[in-house]
């Protein structure tokens, strides 16, 4: 939607509609772009508080020279990841700072998405296994489109079918809320921009849970605590389960 305002007389006369126009679409690609469209046009104090309350991604590739057929390429990709509720950090010619990201990798919150740009981003396997390593439900999202534009569209379609342009969904407040000690059990079924999307499950059996994953499984702890309405004092993730099987302890 685009609404016009007269000038104001003066900076304490209430602005005046001049003009309002909406357009209007129903498939989720072109909603993600109409919400990208707002993002690159919008103040820069709203944009920056919108990343506020953004998931973590990181974009590896691209260079300098990548400006020459699309020059505003860094704004496009934050203006995509902010449309599917994510906070995007680009990294250019990430093969010459691997010890800098591999130390941002595992700060206090590490990314739920790494988006790997394959053409740009040479050297860059090092990084890809120490996020698979760090982030035990982060997801690793390979681009092989070769032109910036095609690898946007790659990895706008990628986070849709990922879940993240779902709309939020509220807990579940006819579910009893865990009591002080108890234990479930939860396997994902997909995802979204507020954690993963997760059912109660019976316990596997195997007793192979390692040690507490909450700061590796941002996601997980998310959907945890939006299925339950409460956050569990500790996580694991079985190591023999084939499908991420968790055990929350409220």
């Amino acid at each position: 939607m685009k609404v016009s305002l007269a000038p104001r007389r003066s900076k304490f006369a209430q602005p005046g509609v001049v003009a309002a126009s909406a357009r209007v679409v129903s498939d989720v690609d072109q909603m993600a772009e109409q919400l990208e469209e707002l993002f690159v046009r919008a103040l820069p104090q709203a944009r920056s508080a919108a990343q506020r309350s953004a998931t973590r991604a990181m974009w590896l590739g691209g260079s300098s020279a990548v400006a020459a057929t699309a020059g505003a390429w860094r704004a496009r990709i934050e203006a995509m990841g902010a449309a599917m509720g994510l906070r995007i950090e680009i990294v250019e010619e990430p093969a010459r700072y691997v010890r800098r990201v591999e130390a941002s990798l595992g700060g206090a919150a590490p990314p739920v998405y790494l988006l790997v740009w394959q053409p740009m981003s040479w050297g860059a396997e090092r990084l890809v296994d120490t996020f698979r390593r760090i982030c035990l439900d982060g997801d690793v999202i390979v681009l092989n489109e070769a032109t910036f534009p095609d690898a946007l569209l790659e990895a706008r379609l990628a986070l849709i079918e990922r879940g993240q342009a779902e709309p939020l969904v509220p807990a579940e407040h006819s579910r009893r809320a865990p009591s002080a000690g108890e234990e479930r059990f939860y396997i994902k079924t997909g995802g979204s921009k507020t954690g993963d999307l997760l059912v109660e499950v019976a316990d596997c059996g195997h007793d192979q849970w390692g040690g507490d994953t909450r700061r590796k499984a941002p996601r997980a702890l998310m959907g945890v605590e939006r299925l339950e309405g409460i956050r569990p004092e500790l996580l694991f993730r079985c190591a023999k389960c084939s499908k991420n099987r968790w055990r929350a302890r409220f």
